[in-house]
């Protein structure tokens, strides 16, 4: 193994966050983390990996949904395919979040009211909720990560509002961009229960090294669109040469409201992480300043806009305690 000796954790990989302190490569913890490290890595780049599997007709639903030739009978057949599916895309829209002023009592309903291209979010949304955000050995972390995604991808469509830009797909890369922490955490269940039973302080920072590599893969195999399969890689460290794409600053934005709104992506780890970084303890998912100042900046953000987007956000979101309440209920229903 690579002497790290001297080196922060944070010098060691920007991910783990700012201001952690320094530790040496005969610290158990730092030695932990990088033997979890080089598990994880290993895992991805076996030639067996299988990323987490989304349900075919989500995926079908994505690659028809901005086909000029598609049409609400064809999209309400593809989603009676998959029952569970259509359930959760029935849930989700009669949610607050997506709800309008009169009720949903089908399917039918559910796509006119919604759009085509709004169905390929929601039923994303409600696939990645079915399948996606689980994990018998990290169900906490799990939770916090799908309430954490869901509020990104809905303050993303707020964010729109404010900048010039069309972005297609805010909602969608707000829900999976954070998908390379998830897929590690599912790739610990794979590994020897010795692993599996370290503490969080390790498991954490391990699986936010590298996400935004992590993230692409996954999002390669599912097949997604090429510009959301960048930007999803890029929402932490946006820039590509002197390019910044758009959309990349506008998911990091909404990570940034999404999170210090109480949507922070580990906060049972420490109740703290509320309005703030985790402890240094523990490492945490968040953009550097210099990287948010660029989004803020490349967006043409000014201050009026960013407060207005905070207060949109505040009232379209529920709060984080409703929010894991209503996720728990529609888990057991």
């Amino acid at each position: 193994m690579e002497s790290r000796a001297g080196l922060s954790a944070k010098e060691l990989n920007p991910n783990y966050g700012n201001g952690r302190h320094a530790i040496g490569a005969d610290d158990p913890l730092l030695v932990a983390q990088l033997d979890l490290d080089r598990r994880i890595d290993e895992a991805f780049s076996s030639p067996r990996y299988r990323p987490p599997v989304l349900p075919a007709v989500a995926v079908e639903l994505m690659s028809v949904a901005n086909s000029p030739d598609v049409n609400v009978r064809a999209v309400v057949a593809l989603l009676e395919k998959d029952p569970v599916l259509a359930t959760g895309v029935l849930k989700l829209v009669r949610s607050p979040l997506h709800r309008g002023t009169a009720e949903v009592r089908s399917l039918k309903e559910a796509v006119v009211r919604l759009g085509l291209q709004n169905v390929r979010d929601v039923a994303l949304e409600a696939a990645m909720n079915a399948r996606i955000f689980r994990s018998p050995l990290y169900s906490e972390l799990m939770a916090d990560l799908a309430m954490h995604s869901r509020a990104t991808a809905h303050v993303a469509r707020i964010v729109c509002r404010y900048v010039t830009w069309d972005a297609e797909y805010a909602f969608l890369c707000g829900l999976i961009h954070d998908v390379g922490i998830v897929s590690s955490l599912l790739v610990l269940n794979e590994l020897p229960r010795g692993s599996a039973q370290l503490g969080l302080d390790v498991v954490v920072p391990s699986v936010v090294h590298d996400h935004e590599q992590r993230a692409e893969l996954v999002a390669r195999a599912w097949g997604m669109p090429d510009e959301v399969v960048w930007v999803i890689g890029h929402h932490h460290h946006l820039r590509n040469g002197t390019h910044v794409h758009p959309l990349s600053a506008i998911i990091c934005v909404a990570e940034f409201v999404a999170t210090r709104m109480g949507f922070a992506p580990f906060k049972s780890v420490d109740p703290r992480a509320s309005g703030g970084p985790l402890t240094a303890a523990v490492g945490h998912d968040e953009t550097p300043p210099m990287q948010m100042k660029l989004a803020v900046e490349t967006l043409g953000l000014s201050k009026q806009a960013f407060y207005q987007i905070v207060q949109d956000a505040q009232r379209a979101l529920p709060t984080p305690s409703r929010a894991a309440a209503a996720t728990a209920q529609a888990s057991t229903n």
